[in-house]
This record gives structure tokens, sequence and C-alpha cells, in this order.
């Protein structure tokens, strides 16, 4: 009994721990996520994650495509990287759009 006390203290303190830490994340971040594309503010550069334009293979990654592609392009600079990558995955060559 006396060592399940000792293991149920500590146990406790982290868990409480670990939801009030995922808890003060949600909390923070929630002014910067958006369900929605049209939602988000102007921004000079925006990052895509977990993308990439070409596969290992050298295939086209179609889930790049479809990301660059779901974005409407609302303003010059999404524009331009959208028009970029969608005529880069057309001509078959891998490149990345740097922004200025």
């Amino acid at each position: 009994m006396k060592l399940f006390v000792l293991l149920l203290i500590p146990v406790s303190v982290l868990a409480a721990a670990a939801w009030l830490a995922s808890a003060k994340v949600g909390r923070v971040s929630a002014p910067y996520l958006y369900d929605n594309p049209a939602d988000l503010p102007e921004q000079k550069t925006a990052l895509l994650l977990g993308t990439v334009p070409k596969l290992a293979d050298g295939r086209n990654n179609l889930y790049f495509d479809y990301r660059i592609g779901a974005v409407p392009p609302s303003s010059t600079v999404r524009a331009k990287s959208a028009t970029s990558s969608q005529a880069a995955t057309t001509a078959g060559t891998a490149t990345t759009n740097p922004m200025p």
C-alpha cells in the first residue's frame, strides 16, 4: 500500500503538469490557427509543412501539388508562388520557390 501511494503521487503530479502544459499551448496558439485559408492575414512569406515538390524516386508529389493549389491566390505573392509551382510540376522539373 505504501509503495502504491509513493508511486501514485509522482504520477499524478506528472499527469497534471502534462495536462496544464497542453492547455497552455492550446490557449497561446489559438489566435494563430485558421480553419479557412480565406481568413489568413496577408503575409510576405508562408511555410508549407510536410511537403516537397518531388518524391525520392523523382515523381511529382501530388500531395504538394494539391496543397499549393488549395490556397486561392489572394495576393501577388501567393499567386506567384502557386503559378511557379504548378509550372514546375507541369514541366517535370523540381524547383523551390524562394521568397525574396
